[in-house]
């Protein structure tokens, strides 16, 4: 069904049909609600920047930054810009682990084993954080250093299957 409604500027007089609003109600506020306010054509979604899986992004994110910092800074003994980024990194690679299994656990099922992206993705996320946080505990033993790479390509591997 439609509704015909006249074209007052159209020279010709012709009719326009616009389709019919079923069970149209009032809104909360009691003002009836048109046509126009529930069609928007020209909408576009916009995501918002903080998001609980943009926060996982984001973590994951900053700790290869980081790790990416401690391996080009000078080493040096004692509380050095190496040190502090690659306890930065451990601590948002472990944070980033923590926010992924609290907002992405029903994702990871392990009965498909690592063909799954999303089990892969948390092994390797996992092995990354792990590989950060015995470099830096295991600093300045010759060791640390294979860690910290396994970390951080570990790390890396995981961000780029996600993306």
């Amino acid at each position: 069904m439609a509704e015909e409604i006249q074209n007052k500027s159209d020279p010709h007089n012709r009719l326009i049909y616009k389709p019919l609003l079923l069970a149209s109600a009032d809104d909360v506020m009691g003002n009836d609600k048109k046509v126009s306010d529930i069609e928007e054509p020209n909408m576009k979604y916009e995501e918002r920047f903080f998001t609980l899986n943009n926060s996982h992004k984001y973590l994951g994110l900053g700790s290869l930054g980081l790790a990416t910092l401690a391996i080009l800074s000078p080493k040096q003994d004692g509380n050095s810009a190496h040190h502090q980024f690659a306890i930065g990194a451990a601590i948002l690679g472990v944070s980033a682990v923590a926010t992924g299994f609290a907002f992405h656990l029903n994702d990871i099922v392990l009965s498909k084993g690592f063909k799954d992206p999303d089990n892969l993705h948390m092994a390797l996320g996992v092995l990354g954080s792990l590989g950060y946080v015995l470099a830096v505990n295991g600093a300045p033993d010759s060791m640390h250093a294979t860690y910290g790479t396994v970390g951080i390509a570990s790390m890396l591997f995981a961000i780029k299957l996600t993306w």
